[in-house]
């Protein structure tokens, strides 16, 4: 690679020790170039076209977008029997303590660590109901609103 500038510069102080530092120096720089160019002519797609014999054509391109979400999503309890537990202050309860279904009173549940899930600051327990409204629970006699997981 030469550097026309550098190289008449050479010329007028009569050395080619510079011609040879400014070409060292450049050197990476018009290969990175060259490779470049290279990998960019190997991505053009090259088309030769002929009619179709007897079959007529014609060919639309259809633009699509295309977008990728990056957002993570977790899903817990999309099966039946997960309600998702809201107005309960969750760190003032013993979770020995039994829940009572309003509805219930008479059959308070006790849950085991598997049916207790928080997420993001959202409880979620493990009842055994499929019904889409328990309304009003109470666990370590602190009341809560359920609502079913399972339902968008």
């Amino acid at each position: 690679m030469s550097a026309h500038y550098f190289h008449q510069l050479s010329k007028a102080f009569g050395g080619t020790k510079l011609k040879k530092n400014v070409e060292e120096a450049l050197y990476p720089f018009g290969r990175y170039l060259k490779i470049a160019k290279e990998s960019m002519e190997k991505k053009e797609i090259k088309v030769q076209w002929q009619p179709a014999p007897e079959i007529k054509v014609i060919l639309h391109p259809i633009p699509q977008v295309y977008e990728i979400s990056t957002q993570m999503q977790v899903k817990i309890g999309l099966e039946k029997h997960w309600y998702r537990i809201d107005n309960l202050d969750f760190y003032s309860i013993d979770q020995s303590q039994p829940v009572v279904i309003r509805k219930y009173k008479r059959s308070p549940i006790t849950l085991m660590d598997e049916d207790i899930k928080q997420i993001n600051g959202v409880v979620y327990l493990r009842l055994p109901y499929e019904e889409k409204d328990l309304g009003m629970l109470f666990w370590d006699h602190e009341p809560g609103e359920s609502s079913p997981a399972w339902i968008a």
